[in-house]
């Protein structure tokens, strides 16, 4: 019986999640990862300073990947649904 790599089966595991849900491989989540210096597109925390790996940011209709988001930020844009109008109405708002 050949014993699996753990690492190595959760790198698999982790890319046919991307794959499935978004479209990308590991590969693509790391090259974005290191584009984005290791930080959110929007608020540029480190991954080192949230709780949990940043997350894949898409729009919902085009299935378009954007980029890399902490959690905080990814739910603030999901909870304007995606819309550019509402997201700089609360822009003018808190300023």
């Amino acid at each position: 019986r050949r014993e699996e790599n753990p690492s190595r089966e959760k790198k698999e595991m982790r890319n046919t999640k991307l794959k499935y849900l978004y479209g990308i491989t590991l590969e693509d989540y790391n090259k974005m990862f290191n584009e984005q210096k290791g930080c959110c597109a929007i608020c540029k925390k480190h991954q080192s300073t949230v709780s949990k790996t940043l997350n894949v940011d898409h729009c919902h209709s085009t299935k378009t990947v954007r980029g890399l988001l902490c959690w905080d930020c990814n739910i603030g844009i999901s909870k304007f649904l995606d819309s550019k109008e509402l997201l700089i109405a609360a822009a003018e708002y808190v300023s």
